[in-house]
């Protein structure tokens, strides 16, 4: 139902001809698009800002929502990346905290997920500062225990990972079996090098 009003959203915009309108249309589509997993039609609607759009905010949100569709795939993860790093300086000086936040939380997935784990850990360290909402927090946390458990550093693997409990805890429990799982794992490894 979303697709379809944005839709005939877009095609009013065109009707008066008012590139604005359009632009907003084109990325609520995207948006749309993107969460139903139609990640090229959504890239289509952001590259059409990309084109037409002369706000250096709008392109640099644009530049990160299409980034999503790169980040998964290893070839174009450099590309996503300089996208998510470019935008977050954007951002930055827009003095937009909550994008900033996420950009960062972005950032640091994309290393991880290239095994740059020293730099990923960096990321979620510095978006942890950022007053990230608790979601956000708790996956910060999560994946700072990955990153030192698998760097074999277990007893910082082991705060960071009851740190995220404690926070899931608080936020309806929504990743409780997955954290206690990986803090399982990390307690069983720092057993065996004791």
């Amino acid at each position: 139902k979303a697709l379809f009003n944005f839709q005939q959203a877009l095609d009013i915009a065109e009707d008066l001809e008012d590139i604005s309108l359009q632009i907003k249309a084109h990325d609520a589509l995207g948006y749309v698009l993107m969460k139903l997993k139609d990640t090229q039609a959504a890239v289509e609607h952001y590259a059409f800002i990309m084109r037409f759009s002369d706000d250096e905010e709008q392109l640099a949100q644009a530049r990160y929502n299409i980034s999503f569709a790169y980040d998964d795939d290893p070839p174009m993860r450099d590309t996503a990346l300089v996208y998510m790093l470019e935008a977050r300086e954007i951002f930055k000086r827009y003095g937009d905290q909550t994008k900033v936040a996420k950009a960062t939380v972005s950032i640091a997935s994309n290393l991880r997920e290239a095994g740059l784990l020293d730099e990923a850990a960096k990321e979620y360290q510095a978006a942890l500062s950022m007053g990230l909402a608790a979601s956000q927090q708790i996956a910060c946390y999560e994946y700072l225990g990955l990153i030192a458990s698998r760097q074999k550093r277990h007893a910082e693997a082991r705060q960071h990972l009851e740190m995220a409990l404690v926070l899931d805890r608080d936020n309806r429990k929504l990743r409780e079996v997955y954290i206690s799982t990986k803090l399982g794992k990390v307690l069983v490894d720092l057993r065996e090098t004791q």
